[in-house]
């Protein structure tokens, strides 16, 4: 019975999961700034390497070659950086040697070798004319890499900020207006502010370019790791190739959330569509299926790991035996110790429950994995300074949390009473239902999606005349759906 699963389609072979990346093993990035405008922050907590200001200074500096990759030691595997001076102080030297390298390595035939993105940062704060080789070098991109997306890093973003917070509780009027009630109407100031003073001055220069303008706070009390959260979203958003979108989603260690969403799409390639029903492929059995989507999810979450905890042998056991509760663990931990050949005593146990029920066992076994590495990279991720050093005690934590809280059985009840077991159309719509099971289908829709600049300032404005004209004591609706509380 080891092939029942999906009998009209043909067998499915599993490639070595340490080819996974083989195609694009690492993400190359060019990042053109100075000690200005390239903040330490963008480093440490979109891709997870430790620069100090001594280092933005040296491979900001005109003595740095560009074509020198930067020595990241263990700092990220998956990573290839490039850095150099940007335009603005009008270095037709530094320009040539970025123009040089970029059109050298546009032509290589090995797509590890291209260059997948480049990051220009702009400092906020810099209220400065922009230089003609600064336009010169966005007409001359599509020739020079036609193929390598570009984004607008506007850093020191909270600078601008704490400036419209204070011009604007200079009327005193607005200081009794509700913190979360203000912090949606500076939002949008902060936004036409921007427009106003910086993005309309690059609007001009870029012409018909599709350039996105992505704004970075380092210091944002509304939300501290938003920023570094939209510039990992935006740059994958800007990538076309399947190779390059895979080796950046492993790169990156800003958005839990992009890596959430590949190995949820990887999980459905385990999945055919067969008579309206989702079932597991046949020709591979559910525990080479699981050891293998451990190993690639692995490399997606891409941890930094000196103490090798999560390569433990018994990890993925002791994973599932927390999702698990009794009645069901013994055929998960079957489908663990049979051979992987289809023989075995535990492979017979599986061979026992129906198509439906091994692909409603398989799916929860693979959304529990994809849980806990989005646990972790949670807690190793966002929100701390520094990030704390990954142990066998922080592994033991997170399974813990994860077994005495409530979205283990949410996630496992989700799963249970989808219907894609009897009416399923693609296999995607397991990718779906992972992300729905671990509580991230709203999140995984933002890594699809550049978070950009627009000229909000008629909603700002109407807010605020709502504002204004309404100084009684009654709650006030805003256009944009916000209700604003009088404060006694």
């Amino acid at each position: 019975m080891a092939n029942t699963d999906n009998l009209d389609s043909e067998p499915f072979t599993l490639p070595p999961a340490a080819e996974f990346l083989a195609s694009c093993p690492k993400f190359r990035l060019l990042v053109l700034g100075n000690i200005e405008s390239t903040k330490v922050e963008i480093f440490s907590k979109v891709l997870g390497i430790n620069f100090d200001k001594s280092d933005i200074a040296k491979v900001f500096s005109d003595t740095h070659s560009v074509s020198q990759e930067l020595d990241l030691g263990n700092e990220n595997p998956r990573l290839s950086l490039h850095t150099s001076a940007n335009f603005g102080t009008g270095d037709k030297e530094a320009y040539k040697a970025v123009a040089d390298f970029l059109e050298a390595r546009q032509h290589s035939s090995n797509v590890a070798d291209r260059i997948h993105c480049i990051w220009y940062c702009v400092s906020c704060d810099d209220d400065r004319t922009i230089h003609g080789l600064e336009a010169e070098f966005f007409r001359q991109l599509p020739t020079l890499a036609p193929a390598t997306p570009a984004i607008l890093v506007f850093t020191k973003y909270e600078e601008l900020i704490a400036n419209v917070r204070q011009e604007w509780y200079r009327d005193e009027q607005r200081r009794g207006i509700s913190k979360v009630a203000a912090s949606h109407i500076l939002r949008d100031l902060t936004n036409h502010e921007f427009k106003k003073r910086i993005g309309r001055r690059w609007d001009a220069i870029l012409g018909d370019a599709k350039i996105p303008k992505l704004c970075v706070a380092t210091d944002d009390e509304w939300n501290p790791h938003a920023g570094m959260e939209r510039l990992a979203v935006g740059t994958l958003s800007e990538l076309k190739g399947k190779g390059e979108r895979l080796s950046y989603a492993a790169a990156q260690r800003g958005s839990p959330a992009i890596s959430t969403q590949v190995c949820a799409d990887m999980a459905a390639e385990y999945f055919a569509v067969n008579t309206g029903h989702a079932r597991k492929r046949s020709g591979v059995e559910v525990g080479k299926i699981l050891h293998d989507f451990f190993d690639r999810s692995l490399q997606i979450f891409n941890f930094k790991d000196p103490e090798k905890v999560l390569l433990e042998p018994r990890l993925l056991g002791r994973i599932l035996e927390t999702m698990f509760d009794a009645e069901t663990l013994g055929f998960v931990k079957a489908s663990l110790d049979s051979d992987g050949e289809g023989h075995g005593q535990g492979q017979a146990l599986i061979d026992g429950l129906s198509p439906h029920d091994r692909a409603c066992m398989l799916t929860q076994a693979l959304a529990g994995v994809v849980m806990f590495f989005h646990k972790l990279a949670e807690s190793q991720w966002l929100h701390r300074d520094p990030v704390p050093r990954l142990t066998g005690h922080i592994v033991d934590r997170e399974l813990s949390g994860i077994r005495s809280g409530k979205e283990r059985k949410a996630m496992l009840e989700a799963i249970e009473d989808s219907r894609i077991f009897t009416q399923c159309h693609l296999a995607t719509e397991v990718s779906d239902l992972i992300l729905r099971a671990v509580g991230q289908d709203e999140k995984s829709d933002m890594s699809n999606r550049a978070f950009m600049i627009e000229d909000d300032s008629e909603l700002a404005e109407i807010s605020l005349s709502f504002v204004n004209d309404h100084p009684g004591p009654d709650a006030v609706v805003l256009p944009n759906g916000m209700t604003i509380l009088a404060l006694n």
